[in-house]
């Protein structure tokens, strides 16, 4: 199973569970009669779409909370997992609406985590007229606040796609890792993340 606080970065999260066998492609599971998930305390609402079924419940915004994601069982007590929100991403940079040339570099910057737990993910998305591409790159913790590269091949499509601006979008998501209940399998994570807009010109 997969839960997961995500802030915006400002004012608002979101607590999230997924039940799942099998790996990444596995099947999605239901709680069973009396079964109750809660974070902090709020029930956890279910929704599906696609076939994935995932429960979730907005949750207080608190940087550096401890928040508490409770899976209970009828016979069996409470499973408990924990998770801290990291700090908010500041000094990111680009910041807001940038232009680059397709096929330059783009080498965006923040401000490390004070944290060495921490680790900074970076996505470049773009679409052009015959598609879209989206490239992810990673600093592991301890985050460094530079070293994410995106190139020429990052930047451009092979062969060279079609003249004219593309709309584009860079997202920041810091993450951390929390501590799963001990009789269960699964991972349990928090994260900040904002998003900026670009375009790649000609």
């Amino acid at each position: 199973m997969t839960y997961s606080v995500t802030g915006n970065n400002s004012n608002a999260a979101v607590c999230r569970a997924r039940l799942q066998v099998g790996g990444a492609t596995g099947t999605y599971l239901d709680l069973n009669a009396g079964d109750t998930l809660t974070c902090e305390g709020l029930t956890m609402s279910r929704s599906e779409f696609a076939g994935m079924v995932t429960y979730s419940v907005n949750v207080p915004y608190v940087v550096g909370k401890t928040y508490t994601v409770v899976l209970s069982r009828p016979g069996e007590g409470d499973y408990s997992s924990t998770v801290e929100l990291p700090s908010a991403i500041a000094g990111n940079v680009p910041i807001a609406l940038t232009s680059y040339q397709k096929g330059s570099t783009i080498s965006p910057t923040w401000t490390p985590s004070a944290n060495g737990s921490d680790a900074m993910y970076i996505d470049l998305s773009y679409n052009y007229t015959n598609g879209s591409r989206m490239t992810l790159k990673s600093d592991a913790a301890p985050e460094n606040g530079n070293g994410i590269v995106f190139d020429a091949t990052d930047t451009q499509v092979s062969p060279p796609g079609p003249a004219g601006n593309w709309a584009g979008t860079m997202t920041f998501t810091r993450s951390r890792s929390g501590t799963m209940s001990g009789s269960l399998s699964g991972v349990i994570s928090a994260s900040q993340s904002v998003a900026v807009t670009i375009e790649l010109r000609d």
